[in-house]
């Protein structure tokens, strides 16, 4: 038996995630349909390419009319 009493740990993510709303992601396809390059919107937002394509993957046939 330990003198040492266990301590748990608390993880905490590496890098802290950002969560956006629908409207957010409709808004950033509309940009990109518009002209704006990927890469620079995915600069502007701080997202990753995969994430953009994911969500033009998710949303393209959510069309908001």
């Amino acid at each position: 038996m330990s003198v040492f009493p266990r301590i748990s740990r608390i993880r905490k993510p590496a890098i802290e995630r950002k969560r956006y709303s629908t409207e957010q992601v409709f808004s950033a396809l509309k940009q990109t349909d518009m002209g704006l390059r990927v890469a620079d919107l995915t600069c502007q937002m701080g997202i990753t390419q995969q994430s953009y394509y994911t969500w033009k993957k998710t949303f393209s046939g959510l069309g908001s009319e």
